[in-house]
């Protein structure tokens, strides 16, 4: 039961929250729309990571999970985010299994929470900002 599995990864590493913003800004993405030009100058900012490719949007994700479990010394990782439209959900999965990356001994669920004025973009879920909480798992030491 993956709600199981959330609390007992919130019980023993509430404190290791964190976040990352990441926007895929499509080649449809228009210069001059309010949105676009808003994620460049965000990006430009230095306060998301724009991602030109969706390739290279999932591999910043996936290099985030990668150090922060590094960091940690985590030998397992949960991703939980709320407001996930559920074809993001499979889409990131899909694109894990393809790509290989299998996380040593890790549960992953990986959702988005989703631009709340997305309907005013083209592109569709192409303008999404993953905004996770990340439980690890620590080895525990008895």
């Amino acid at each position: 039961d993956p709600n199981s599995e959330i609390l007992e990864f919130a019980a023993v590493c509430e404190h290791n929250q964190e976040s990352f913003n990441i926007a895929l800004l499509p080649a449809a993405g228009k210069a001059g729309s309010a949105r676009a030009d808003k994620i460049r100058r965000e990006a430009k900012e230095g306060r998301i990571e724009l991602a030109r490719s969706s390739s290279a949007f999932y591999k910043a994700i996936i290099r985030w999970i990668q150090d922060r479990m590094e960091d940690m010394g985590a030998t397992q990782v949960v991703l939980v985010a709320h407001n996930a439209a559920q074809h993001d959900v499979l889409w990131l999965k899909q694109k894990s299994l393809q790509a290989g990356h299998i996380f040593p001994g890790s549960v992953l669920w990986i959702d988005t929470l989703r631009l709340a004025d997305e309907a005013e973009i083209p592109g569709g879920h192409g303008l999404v900002r993953p905004t996770s909480q990340m439980f690890l798992r620590l080895p525990l030491v008895r």
